[in-house]
């Protein structure tokens, strides 16, 4: 039970089966927990990389061999890699899919200005008719707040309900309340212009508004919500790593140097089949666009206009293998075989692809008649 529960948690993290052949709304390293290489740092830091967890750019095995036997080994690599691909009408209901569009900074700044002269000028004429000075204490003051804000967005062809907002704090739900305590505190008309400044610097229209009422040139383009699929990659035709311990340092330099060719042939190969396949041509990333309200609300549309760019971002791997034999100077019979397969990949920028692989995992096939007992040391602290 105990194992099966493990195993679960295990395939859950690190993506193995179906369950994350499409995943949703951020890059893969950032929704999987275990199993993927990153890129290799162009730097490292101090240390090596077992003391930095958050950056595993390896993955191999270390055994022992009898170093008076002609010895060979192969090692297989298994993998999976992804590419971004546009996300369906369906996608978009996600929770994690879904845009929430602020107004540009163009048409901030101008409602900005509009509703504060809008608001002192019917305060003018509310001070007068009534004589009171406070804005605070005019029973009329708050209406007359919510009314002028609500002409002054419509003359604009904002939403009314512009101050629905997701952040609370970066957009005060009871704006017309708030500007009143800060006049009537005695801070002045700065701190109220303030306010209205951060007022509409926060404000963030909810999606169904957007959708239907907001216009393209009042609002901040976003990014197309990321969704991410699982390339077929077949890992039983991914090309082997063979290794003859009896090879010098040249050739066995040689030999790793066409292992790792063959096998970024094999991976880029996969993805220019997937690439010039239906889905790939359908559903592929394109480079450069963003989404307004309209093409939000009318993403078939959309999908249709994007898929006239015909060259699709594709990720770029740089996978190397690298084998260390160490001769035991205290015993000669014996040989340490180290193992790994590095990711010398290129790390994007931006999030249009992911040079990480997933799911990693080697298989190494030697026969046990050249093995040797492999003598754990002590473990340092880290």
């Amino acid at each position: 039970m105990v194992d099966a529960l493990i195993n679960q948690t295990f395939f859950a993290i690190s993506g193995h089966g179906p369950g994350a052949h499409e995943l949703f709304g951020a890059r893969p390293r950032s929704i999987l927990n275990s199993a993927f290489l990153l890129p290799r740092p162009e730097e490292l830091g101090d240390g090596d990389e077992v003391t930095q967890p958050i950056h595993i750019y390896s993955h191999g095995l270390e055994f022992q061999v009898k170093s008076g036997d002609a010895v060979k080994f192969t090692v297989k690599p298994s993998f999976q890699v992804y590419a971004r691909v546009l996300p369906t009408t369906e996608d978009l209901r996600r929770p994690n899919m879904e845009l929430s569009f602020r107004v540009n900074d163009e048409t901030r700044k101008a409602l900005q200005d509009l509703t504060k002269a809008a608001l002192d000028a019917a305060w003018s004429e509310l001070k007068t008719e009534g004589g009171e000075q406070n804005r605070n204490k005019h029973p009329r003051w708050k209406e007359t707040d919510k009314r002028v804000r609500e002409e002054v967005q419509r003359r604009m062809g904002l939403p009314v309900d512009l101050r629905n907002v997701k952040n609370p704090e970066a957009f005060l739900e009871e704006t017309s309340s708030a500007a009143s305590k800060v006049l009537g505190s005695g801070t002045g008309v700065d701190a109220a212009e303030k306010e209205l400044t951060a007022e509409i610097e926060g404000a963030v229209v909810s999606p169904e508004a957007v959708a239907v009422e907001l216009r393209d040139n009042h609002a901040q383009p976003l990014d197309i919500p990321q969704k991410w699929v699982r390339i077929p990659l077949d890992v039983g035709k991914l090309p082997s790593l063979v290794v003859d311990a009896s090879w010098t340092p040249e050739r066995l330099k040689q030999e790793l140097e066409v292992c790792s060719s063959e096998l970024n042939g094999a991976v880029q190969l996969a993805l220019a089949e997937w690439a010039t396949s239906k889905q790939g041509r359908d559903w592929g990333i394109r480079k450069g666009r963003k989404v307004f309200p309209s093409e939000y609300k009318g993403w078939d549309a959309f999908l249709v206009d994007i898929r006239k760019e015909p060259k699709i971002e594709l990720p770029e791997f740089k996978l190397e293998w690298c084998v260390t034999l160490i001769p035991n100077w205290l015993n000669p019979q014996e040989t340490s075989v180290q193992v790994l397969l590095e990711n010398r990949s290129q790390d994007p920028s931006g999030d249009l692809t992911e040079t990480s692989i997933f799911q990693v995992a080697l298989e190494a096939n030697i026969s046990t008649a050249h093995l040797e007992e492999f003598k754990l040391g002590r473990v340092k602290p880290s």
